[in-house]
């Protein structure tokens, strides 16, 4: 769920974001919801997910298949693994 604040809610693991990775930066991972600068999404017209600090959701560093793992890459790259929907 997509938060007022522009955080990610995980549905299956309330109470829980999508961040930035602490140790990895490469890595987006599951973290208690605290309203971080890490936690926060902006969602562009061409399907971009961009976080404030800068870099893109990307899934599977470009090649997107099912249970494939979601990082972030820079936003520059824009191909399929960068082309989220957004569903209300």
């Amino acid at each position: 769920n997509r938060n007022s604040d522009g955080a990610i809610q995980s549905v299956a693991f309330p109470g829980t974001c999508v961040a930035l990775g602490v140790v990895n930066q490469w890595l987006v991972t599951l973290v208690p919801c605290t309203g971080w600068i890490s936690q926060h999404w902006n969602f562009l017209p061409n399907g971009q997910i961009v976080n404030a600090i800068g870099p893109c959701l990307s899934a599977g560093f470009g090649e997107p298949n099912p249970g494939t793992p979601v990082n972030r890459l820079n936003c520059a790259f824009d191909g399929p693994g960068q082309e989220w929907d957004v569903i209300p």
